[in-house]
């Protein structure tokens, strides 16, 4: 019971914060996902490197939080981005590649190379945690042609509803069906989960989309609405396995310890970090955004 309320303390106070930066205004949205990348990074380094080559992870975890905050300036200012980063916009491009370089080539100068196939991580986690991130500006401007996009955190909190949706649905009938009947979903990544809860989750989605759509945070037909939804579900569960993959391989429970009750950053956005950026993607695809 103990653990129950600071579990459900810490999610209502983590949720409080998620909701308040992200429709608060786009300077929230930026940092608070700025300090989201940078733990899920470092989390990610931890998992797959340990504590070998220190200086080639710290620079990977500023060239994670530099690639989301690229992104975000060109989505936020993109024709008066001059008057805010001097003279040049196209070196914020260019530091983030040479950023990059110089952190592959490090090892060249470590005389213990012993773990040197585990750099391979340096670059998977950019691939992994800030791509994905990055890719959330553009659920939350509105590009134009003038020179400030709008800003609305609507669209992006109504995918973050989908994802909970999609959690909630999946567990509620994974625990009351799933673990009795049916086959499971892949056991040897995720052994509790099963394919029924797969289905309630997608349900859970599908009705979170449909609500999100009537309260006119995203508009879509009724197909684009339904495949939307499908998608969001369908990658958030890869997402949620492929954590479980890399934390399963380093034999941890939880990928941190920095929210209480709850593991690490990486375990409550493994889901999203995948699901929304496809959504998002879907959505452009289908001309919605």
């Amino acid at each position: 019971m103990k653990n129950l309320l600071k579990r459900t303390a810490t999610a209502l106070v983590f949720a409080a914060l998620m909701i308040g930066c992200i429709l608060w205004c786009k300077w929230s949205f930026a940092i608070l996902f700025s300090v989201i990348v940078a733990i899920a990074t470092f989390e990610f380094l931890r998992l797959t490197m340990g504590k070998s080559y220190l200086a080639c992870q710290v620079l990977t975890i500023i060239n994670a939080v530099l690639i989301f905050l690229v992104v975000f300036l060109f989505r936020a200012n993109p024709n008066n981005l001059l008057q805010h980063v001097g003279e040049s916009a196209d070196s914020l491009v260019i530091v983030p590649l040479i950023l990059g370089l110089v952190t592959i080539s490090l090892p060249l100068f470590h005389k213990d190379r012993k773990d040197f196939k585990n750099t391979a991580a340096l670059l998977y986690s950019l691939l992994y945690i800030a791509l994905p991130f990055s890719i959330l500006n553009f659920g939350v401007f509105d590009f134009n042609i003038f020179n400030e996009s709008p800003y609305s955190g609507t669209l992006l909190l109504g995918m973050f509803i989908m994802v909970w949706a999609s959690d909630v649905g999946a567990y509620t009938f994974g625990m009351l069906l799933g673990q009795k009947y049916g086959p499971k979903l892949c056991p040897d990544v995720s052994p509790h989960k099963s394919w029924i809860g797969f289905w309630g989750g997608l349900v859970f989605t599908v009705a979170a989309a449909f609500i999100i759509r009537r309260i006119g945070w995203f508009e879509a037909n009724v197909l684009h609405t339904a495949i939307f939804a499908v998608v969001v579900h369908v990658t958030g569960v890869l997402g949620d396995l492929i954590e479980s993959m890399w934390k399963r391989n380093a034999g941890v429970k939880d990928s941190g310890n920095c929210i209480p009750g709850h593991g690490g950053m990486m375990d409550r956005f493994d889901s999203a970090m995948i699901a929304i950026p496809s959504g998002i993607i879907y959505l452009f695809l289908a001309n919605i955004l």
